[in-house]
């Protein structure tokens, strides 16, 4: 009868609550192996036991995968090796090995050819130096092919595989196309394609389609370049001096700027022009009065010379903040000595101011209006034109006093020779100014038929005086007088006109004409 031991799976021998005894066997069936107890251990001693206890640590039921790598690494670590070391990662099953040729003087070839990166210098049989590895330098002649980038002085003519010549070592040229980068100068004519950066001084012609500096150096040019065809700018065009455009023998145009976009009801065509103060490295805000920007308009004089004109200049107004400018818009022209005059401008309310040199002048053609203002909102005040006075000046105004001119509107009409002033309303103050209280009177004048021309009408505070006979409207009769005030329901008492066919005066009372006399 066979002898049989203790037995079953690995899940029954981990649930064991107590341990095996010493000597006493145990096989997991479901694992194929052999277990021994150790009298501690429930049921996780191996049939080597434990190794405090003597034990060898092998089991004698298996040799696996793990075992034989970590077998394998004790053989590298005791054998000896020149200039080459192994070690061994166990968590990581990996052999690694390390060549050290700091001290090798033969010769080093991996099937006839470098294949990795060799640190060190390199002599020859002579014992000669040719490649330094401190000063990183290569000494010596090359023959054969060179694959990767050289940096330092190349003597010597430089050949293809098929012989052609790729640089003349005695001219200096490159005679091949080039596909790599240059870097140092290049001197001669580039005639083939040049595709990448170019770094350095230029002094010849450039055939490319991009010019650019990566490390955001200086592109110097010095002399003026002339472009045959358009020139598209992609990018922001920064100037830091001047930019001038010429055109020639075109009147329509001297230069365009197209935008192009979807956008409803967005901008169009235009030139922004920014200020800041400090420079361009370290830019600050502007400040109140500095002047954002300008347009000038110079022709040429007789010296010859260019001269200003006119200038529309953008100035800041008022406090400057984080996200606002106010603005004011100013408009200068030059009169017969050439100084350039603000005659008026726009502030940042929107208010038009005209200084005193300025006039208004509107032409207007036909029967359309030569000027119409327009207001539109649903409140019941409206303030088409103000005119405003004072004594003093603009930034220091100082109170009108009795008999100023507030305000004058004159009428003026040509005669066929020149223009007539034939009619004026004019405010005038008309007594005591204090604060808050400024008397006053419209005074209205008219020509006669000598051209004189008079006061007629003066319409006061608390009065109005007519400064010459007042003639009422004349009718036939009463019906007349109804229809030239649309019927007999727009009666309004106190209406008065003349009655020819009566010969008196009547006036409206009680709804009816009534006889004065």
């Amino acid at each position: 009868m066979p002898l049989q031991i203790r037995r079953g799976t690995a899940a029954e021998r981990t649930g064991l609550t107590t341990s095996l005894a010493i000597g006493e066997l145990l096989y997991v069936t479901d694992q194929g192996k052999l277990y021994i107890g150790d009298g501690t251990s429930i049921g996780s001693a191996d049939i080597a036991g434990n190794p405090a206890q003597g034990g060898k640590g092998l089991i004698i039921t298996g040799f696996t995968s793990e075992e034989a790598q970590d077998a394998t690494a004790v053989l590298f670590s005791n054998g000896s090796h020149t200039n080459i070391s192994f070690s061994y990662n166990d968590g990581a099953n990996a052999l690694s090995a390390a060549v050290d040729l700091s001290s090798y003087t033969g010769n080093v070839t991996i099937d006839g050819i470098v294949e990795a990166d060799f640190i060190g210098s390199i002599f020859a049989a002579d014992s000669s130096v040719l490649v330094d590895a401190v000063d990183r330098k290569f000494f010596g002649d090359l023959e054969g092919n060179v694959v990767g980038s050289v940096i330092g002085d190349i003597k010597g003519s430089v050949f293809g595989d098929d012989s052609t010549l790729l640089v003349d070592g005695v001219s200096g040229r490159i005679v091949a196309p080039v596909f790599a980068n240059v870097t140092g100068n290049l001197t001669g004519n580039v005639t083939g394609n040049l595709i990448g950066n170019t770094t350095g001084i230029h002094t010849g012609n450039v055939d490319t389609n991009l010019i650019s500096s990566a490390d955001s150096s200086t592109i110097l040019v010095d002399t003026p370049v002339d472009f045959q065809t358009n020139v598209r700018i992609d990018g922001t065009l920064t100037v830091y001096d001047s930019i001038e455009s010429v055109v020639y023998n075109d009147y329509d145009r001297l230069t365009r700027f197209l935008q192009v976009h979807d956008i409803v009801g967005e901008g169009g065509a235009g030139v922004v022009i920014a200020r800041a103060r400090g420079d361009s490295l370290s830019q600050t805000p502007v400040q109140t009065s500095d002047v954002l920007g300008q347009v000038d308009f110079s022709g040429l004089n007789s010296e010859p010379r260019f001269v200003r004109s006119c200038t529309i200049k953008a100035v800041a107004e008022g406090t400057v903040t984080s996200t606002a400018i106010p603005g004011r818009l100013e408009f200068l022209t030059a009169d017969s000595s050439g100084t350039p005059t603000r005659r008026a401008y726009f502030d940042s309310f929107g208010a038009v101011t005209f200084d005193v040199a300025a006039r208004i002048t509107v032409i207007g053609y036909n029967a359309v209006p030569a000027l119409q203002i327009a207001q539109f909102h649903d409140t019941q005040d409206a303030r088409n034109i103000t005119l405003r006075r004072a004594r003093g000046t603009e930034s220091s105004p100082l109170a009108v006093q009795t008999s100023d001119d507030i305000f004058e509107i004159a009428s003026v009409a040509h005669d066929g020779t020149s223009f007539v002033n034939t009619s004026e309303i004019t405010s005038v103050v008309d007594g005591i100014v204090s604060t808050g209280v400024i008397p006053s009177r419209l005074d209205i004048s008219v020509s006669d038929e000598t051209g004189s021309r008079t006061n007629k009408v003066s319409i006061k505070g608390r009065k109005t005086e007519f400064l010459t006979v007042p003639v009422l409207p004349t009718y036939a009769d009463e019906t007349a007088a109804d229809a030239a005030i649309g019927g007999s329901g727009n009666r309004v008492n106190g209406m008065m006109y003349y009655d020819t066919a009566l010969g008196k005066v009547r006036a409206v009372a009680g709804g009816s004409w009534t006889s004065l006399h």
